[in-house]
């Protein structure tokens, strides 16, 4: 410890958290109308370069007259020097977000790994990202880092961003839950492409039984276009970023694309030589979901997990077997049975096997 008194980390971590917020505010010249879920979400900046345009352009655009949040992104080069942050070593060395109890109203998290920080007002709903050197900001996954800031922005509003890709099937909406290369990905955008519909890859906004789009591209490999077939996609690489995966809008795919549906299942791919499925007990689906989830929001808060708990106990939960045979796959997801949010699933209706 650096031993400040309680009182003086507080002030200190108060202080730090207003200054990065106010310059986020202030020094954002040019505004872009996003949206956040089925929340307004107003983006600030100040510097119109690449990097800029390609963050901009991952959200959801929609002209709000009342945004609910505003969120500012600031660069090193217009903010050379950060507020003192020796208040926020324990966190800080140790690569955690500062408990909620130090900042309030404030969350504040300082990642040294990649040079950003993150800093809220809970109670205005406005937020900064720091980024201290594009070159650290990791373009193969360049979205992840709004991760976080979303997270705490939504819990304001008791909705619960998760890691997972939607799609409706049937009129059915199911949630792909899983690890990096389960194939919930894939397995979305076929959706979308073989028939029914994508809502949206790698992250999800639950809110009021309702799951939406947190952003308008989806990012895949091209063995996964290749394992897809169908028409052809309009695809886009982003440059200087060996190994980086094409991207494209989820608009392009026209009927295909839905940008938000109410929940009705939760499924949980992972990669198969064949295609099958057999029910989940709500006891290990919370253990996968939440596993998955809050990880990227370095475990999250009991409120998270509550929500998540409840998100879980209302539905069907179903463990996926994928093959590369997309037509399978989606003929299985057809198979599966129509259910409501809390009713059960016959097993006997369909191919189950039991539990893990």
């Amino acid at each position: 410890m650096d031993g400040l008194s309680p009182n003086r980390r507080q002030a200190r971590g108060h202080y730090f958290a207003s200054q990065l917020v106010d310059a986020g505010s202030t020094q954002s010249s040019a505004w872009f109308d996003a949206r956040l879920g089925p929340f307004g979400l107003r983006i600030g900046y100040r510097t119109q370069d690449a990097l800029c345009e390609l963050i901009l352009g991952a959200f959801m655009q929609q002209r709000s007259a009342n945004a609910e949040f505003r969120l500012s992104i600031v660069r090193a080069h217009e903010m050379p020097r950060l507020p003192p942050m020796e208040w926020a070593s324990p966190w800080t060395n140790a690569g955690r977000v500062v408990p909620e109890e130090i900042t309030y109203p404030y969350r504040v998290f300082i990642d040294r790994t990649t040079g950003i920080a993150y800093a809220l007002d809970q109670q205005r709903g406005v937020g900064t990202v720091w980024i201290r050197r594009n070159g650290e900001l990791d373009l193969r996954s360049f979205l992840t880092p709004f991760r976080l800031i979303l997270s705490w922005m939504s819990n304001l509003r008791d909705a619960e961003i998760v890691h997972g890709s939607g799609a409706v099937i049937n009129g059915q909406g199911m949630a792909f839950s899983g690890a990096s290369g389960s194939g919930k990905s894939t397995l979305a955008i076929a959706c979308g492409i073989l028939g029914e519909q994508a809502i949206s890859d790698d992250c999800l906004l639950l809110y009021k039984n309702t799951m939406f789009a947190v952003y308008s591209r989806a990012k895949l490999t091209q063995h996964s276009l290749a394992l897809i077939g169908g028409p052809s996609i309009p695809t886009s690489a982003l440059a200087h970023s060996r190994g980086a995966k094409e991207y494209f809008r989820l608009q392009s795919l026209g009927t295909g694309y839905v940008s938000s549906h109410a929940l009705h299942r939760w499924c949980f791919p992972i990669i198969d030589k064949r295609s099958a499925a057999y029910v989940l007990t709500k006891r290990r689906a919370y253990r996968m979901l939440s596993v998955d989830s809050l990880r990227e929001v370095f475990g999250g808060g009991v409120r998270n997990r509550i929500r998540l708990a409840h998100e879980v106990a209302k539905r069907p939960c179903t463990r996926l077997m994928i093959s590369e045979s997309m037509p399978d796959n989606l003929a299985l997801l057809r198979a599966l049975p129509s259910s409501q949010p809390g009713m059960p699933i016959a097993a006997s209706n369909w191919n189950g096997e039991p539990d893990e």
